[in-house]
């Protein structure tokens, strides 16, 4: 339990640096990247964007925080300790609103169909059991949105159409689901050559790629010299239509 736990904290503990570094418009990615270069930290699970999701990690707070509420310590630490174990879970929302909130700051530019690129709750795998992306897809619907949707691996899809059905339309390639208005983009797609990921998103009408997942921060400039954006979560309240 506590070793999840743990991650879950890590995990928010970056969306914490994003909410700072937005108000005094410094790079979170930079900032976590730094953070990660400490070895008593480490790099792993310190990466601004979409929270936790799975089988595991809500499951193991949830149960500890039960657990932890019937123990009979101190209660004022108690109530401290259950306090900060519920921000956790109050942060892994904001995320997802974050990301919702950057795609209604292109409104002007009429969106109507967006892309969600990967639906399980963690890359390499095609477990959807709590994914954010799922419930990122879900809220993007309620506002009315076209929505499709493709994950590199297809029994995901699969999984996520035993949950979504058909409100959304399900994608071959990365071709088909880049044929659409905005993408978001919450999965690795470390797998791809840069080239050919550039030439891909070139194809989305509004040249914007949420990376709701930092996945390809490091080529932003890249991006940026063929003309295509990429907006990350720490840039939630600037019209990234700009």
């Amino acid at each position: 339990y506590l070793s999840n736990i743990f991650l879950a904290l890590k995990i928010s503990y970056a969306n914490m640096i994003a909410v700072i570094c937005e108000r005094l418009k410094c790079d979170a990615y930079k900032i976590a990247e730094a953070l990660g270069s400490d070895p008593r930290i480490g790099r792993k699970y310190i990466t601004p964007g979409l929270g936790f999701g799975g089988p595991c990690l809500p499951r193991d707070l949830g149960t500890f925080m039960f657990y932890l509420n019937e123990l009979d310590i101190d209660q004022k630490l108690k109530k401290e300790i259950l306090k900060l174990y519920r921000s956790l879970l109050s942060i892994n929302k904001w995320s997802i609103d974050r990301v919702v909130e950057l795609v209604s700051n292109t409104a002007e530019n009429n969106l109507i169909e967006i892309s969600v690129i990967g639906v399980a709750y963690a890359p390499g795998t095609d477990d959807v059991r709590n994914s954010l992306s799922i419930e990122l897809i879900k809220k993007l619907l309620r506002r009315g949105y076209l929505v499709k949707i493709y994950d590199p691996l297809e029994k995901a899809l699969v999984n996520a159409k035993n949950i979504l059905g058909d409100s959304v339309i399900y994608c071959r390639d990365l071709e088909e689901c880049a044929d659409t208005d905005i993408v978001i983009l919450a999965t690795d797609l470390s797998k791809y050559d840069s080239n050919y990921l550039v030439n891909v998103f070139k194809k989305v009408r509004s040249r914007v790629i949420i990376d709701a997942k930092g996945s390809i921060y490091k080529l932003k400039s890249l991006f940026q010299e063929n003309n295509v954006r990429i907006a990350t979560i720490d840039e939630i309240l600037e019209k990234i239509n700009k």
